[in-house]
């Protein structure tokens, strides 16, 4: 009975002391559209969180910037090079896909066998290259997965799965943690109409960049409670509304003051305003 005891407690220390797969010094590229430009230019940026997320960790990332907006996947392989591998990163973050989908609204999108070839090419020469790769699942076209977009990705998420088994590469199901927090958020937050996780239902809020932050720590090797304890020094980090800058922990009352009032985060945003200057 000791020893199982004693193995049970072995078994949970090992769970719970989780070690990153990065050390301070290594460089991460961040590959990807315009959801990745914004999590650089944003302080509350999904990029930055992870940077600070595994500086909290005990560990000091060099941050490689290299979105760019309206990449497909055809586009990220022709760059690849000259805007990842060239400054020698010890790993990169992968994200692509949904412009291939989104775009095909005006038939300038990529089908699936395109999309394999490019991603299939980017995560190989990598490879070669001595970097690891974290591959992210596209997120959501629109908050709504049943919509034709979304129902489209699936596929394309569902080969990423394959591809990551096949390449050794980290699998970062961002699109389903995205899907998750919004269910939660829809029962918070009933009443709230519109978006809850973007601006626009493709580029992340606030709280769309946390969600991708705390998924890609936890390719990383980070502990649930590292990423709690990163979380809690978030609150003051802003991201920039096209009005003014607002600090997450404002920007989260504002989904509050929107369900309450059963309008859009933007409306809260005019309703606060308007209070405002009427004081």
């Amino acid at each position: 009975m000791k020893k199982f005891c004693l193995l049970i407690f072995c078994f949970a220390t090992i769970v719970l002391s989780a070690v990153p797969i990065i050390k301070s010094g290594e460089k991460i590229s961040f590959l990807g559209d315009s959801i990745t430009g914004l999590g650089t230019y944003h302080e509350i940026g999904y990029v930055n969180l992870v940077i600070d997320g595994l500086k909290n960790a005990g560990v000091t990332a060099v941050r490689m910037p290299a979105g760019k907006g309206g990449d497909k996947s055809p586009m990220m392989l022709a760059r690849l090079q000259r805007d990842a591998l060239a400054y020698k990163p010890q790993f990169m973050t992968l994200s692509c896909g949904v412009n291939d989908v989104w775009h095909s609204r005006n038939n300038t999108g990529v089908e699936l066998p395109e999309y394999e070839k490019s991603m299939r090419e980017i995560v190989t020469t990598a490879k070669a290259a001595g970097v690891k790769v974290l591959l992210l699942t596209p997120t959501m076209i629109y908050e709504d997965p049943a919509n034709k977009f979304n129902t489209k990705l699936a596929a394309y998420n569902a080969f990423l799965k394959k591809l990551a088994a096949e390449e050794g590469c980290i699998f970062v199901d961002t699109n389903r943690a995205m899907q998750n927090e919004l269910i939660r958020l829809k029962k918070l937050y009933p009443e709230i109409k519109g978006n809850l996780i973007t601006i626009d239902g493709v580029h992340m809020n606030p709280l769309g960049d946390v969600v991708m932050a705390k998924e890609i720590l936890r390719g990383f090797g980070l502990s649930e409670s590292e990423i709690e304890s990163a979380a809690a020094g978030w609150e003051n980090r802003t991201f920039y509304s096209g009005m003014a800058k607002i600090r997450y922990k404002d920007f989260k009352k504002l989904v509050a003051l929107a369900n309450e009032n059963k309008t859009s985060i933007a409306d809260a945003v005019d309703i606060v305003l308007r209070k405002a200057l009427e004081e």
